[in-house]
């Protein structure tokens, strides 16, 4: 069940040994997708002892504090999957159908405010998405139809206001 990338945005910087996208760095034009791809490098570490394993599964960092939790079926993500920063701190939270993101999705800032929330269907983004800043404030909303395909992308001013 490995994901082969060819390669991260620039916009994004990845912490090599963790995975884990440094959200300081990410610009806000940056597309959850992009953001995910990241989150889904972490499957090759993630992999089920046999392709038809069915079960809870962990891996944690050197600390012993988790870095991903959730449940296989036949060998897939299915249910509620976590991911979390080195020091513990949720990073995020997806539902997964037999190993497709299918389902209500949240990432969090380092500092635990919200950093973006929304809704996959079969792996694409659909409906409204939110993204905040690091203090909580609602920066951006984005559309996407039942596609996947962005419709729209309104920027608001600091505060959650229109700009």
């Amino acid at each position: 069940m490995a994901v082969a990338f060819l390669c991260l945005l620039a916009s994004c910087q990845t912490d090599q040994k963790s995975g884990f996208i440094n959200t300081k760095t990410v610009s806000k034009d940056t597309d959850a997708e992009k953001i995910n791809a990241v989150i889904n490098n972490i499957v090759d570490e993630l992999s089920p002892p046999d392709s038809q394993y069915s079960g809870d599964f962990f891996i944690k960092y050197n600390n012993g504090l988790f870095k991903a939790k959730g449940y296989f079926r036949f060998g897939k993500r299915h249910g509620m999957w976590f991911y979390f920063y080195p020091d513990g701190k949720i990073w995020s939270e997806g539902f997964f159908e037999n190993g497709i993101m299918n389902g209500n999705s949240k990432v969090y800032h380092e500092n635990g405010k919200m950093y973006y929330e929304g809704r996959y269907s079969h792996d694409k983004s659909v409906g409204i998405w939110n993204f905040y800043d690091t203090t909580g404030n609602l920066t951006v909303v984005r559309t996407y139809d039942s596609t996947g395909k962005m419709l729209s992308d309104k920027p608001l001013s600091k505060g959650g206001g229109r700009p």
